[in-house]
């Protein structure tokens, strides 16, 4: 696949910098560059994939088709926020670069809110971010009810977490909750983790990247919002010892039920089984690391003294901060 990326963006803008990877750690699977074209700044967004040395056709094919998808996607929102008074908007598309399945737009001087939220805070940062998160709850709430269709009976779809017992009371769990639940879903963007929030100078939420247009169910995306709130220093070396922010938890709730009653339940199941869905995506991650085949004993300690430390204290406070309990006997 063509990845000479100067030379293909001049074939579709002025092009005056050499383009600069941003956002690198944040978006695994893709690159965003920062450049400059027609005196104006922009970014480019493209699959990872494009640097594949040989990729095949079905590849290709692929890589492009998932980047036309996003640039429908971000047309589409783009548009549908575009009026100043929402509390949301999105970067505005400028160019979808066929080559590379790339898709180019306005830079934005929006902050990543990850960045935000892993910093420790004072009391004044701590206040800036819940008025953030309520606007990000806010912002949820006006995208899923523009794209509200009908309602669904809930199929939870938990993973195994590699503890007998905890397996044994989460399974109990969703097997009491079984076809007493329906939500509704809504057609809208995939792009609804942390990852894809920024924060402009003036405290507003901006989307740079949306993902594909898709039908989700409505209580599942902010379930598992917060569920990935509560891993957000996963990367860090200390995190098994910091603890989620319940206030942060509790502004993005307020902020998307506009501080009304809501299915306090059917939230704390979406956060359970997104965490377990998260533990089992993070122990295959160690499975393909070449130092634990090598030496799984390292992956032994790791997971014992680690990643199951966070995890399972984080399983173990969403079943009692929800007073989730099994089947009765």
């Amino acid at each position: 696949m063509q990845t000479n990326i100067p030379e293909i963006l001049q074939k579709h803008l002025k092009l005056k910098s050499e383009p600069k990877i941003i956002f690198q750690k944040q978006r695994p699977k893709s690159f965003v560059y920062e450049f400059i074209g027609d005196n104006q700044g922009y970014f480019l967004k493209i699959n990872q994939r494009n640097f594949e040395k040989n990729p095949s056709p079905k590849t290709r094919e692929n890589i492009i088709y998932r980047g036309l998808e996003e640039w429908k996607s971000l047309n589409h929102f783009y548009d549908l926020t575009r009026n100043k008074t929402q509390v949301v908007r999105f970067v505005k598309p400028v160019a979808f670069i066929p080559e590379i399945g790339g898709v180019v737009t306005e830079k934005t001087d929006a902050t990543d809110f990850r960045d935000l939220l892993k910093k420790p805070p004072s009391e004044t940062e701590k206040q800036y971010n819940v008025r953030v998160l309520q606007k990000v709850g806010k912002a949820f709430a006006f995208l899923h009810e523009q794209g509200k269709t009908e309602k669904q009976e809930i199929q939870f779809k938990h993973k195994s977490v590699h503890n007998k017992k905890l397996d044994k009371l989460i399974s109990g769990i969703f097997e009491k909750e079984k076809g007493k639940h329906s939500d509704w879903a809504t057609k809208t963007m995939k792009g609804f983790q942390i990852r894809d929030v920024m924060v402009d100078q003036k405290g507003n939420i901006v989307f740079l990247d949306p993902g594909k247009y898709t039908e989700q169910l409505m209580f599942r995306i902010i379930g598992n919002y917060l569920a990935n709130m509560k891993i957000i220093w996963q990367r860090d070396i200390i995190f098994p010892f910091k603890k989620p922010d319940i206030d942060y938890e509790r502004a993005l709730l307020d902020g998307y039920f506009n501080n009304s009653p809501y299915d306090k339940k059917l939230v704390g199941l979406f956060v359970l089984e997104e965490l377990t869905i998260l533990y089992s995506g993070a122990r295959k991650k160690l499975d393909k690391k070449k130092v634990f085949k090598l030496l799984p004993i390292l992956k032994c300690l790791f997971l014992g003294f680690y990643l199951n430390v966070f995890y399972y204290r984080e399983i173990k406070n969403t079943i009692c901060e929800y007073g989730f309990q099994g089947p009765d006997k």
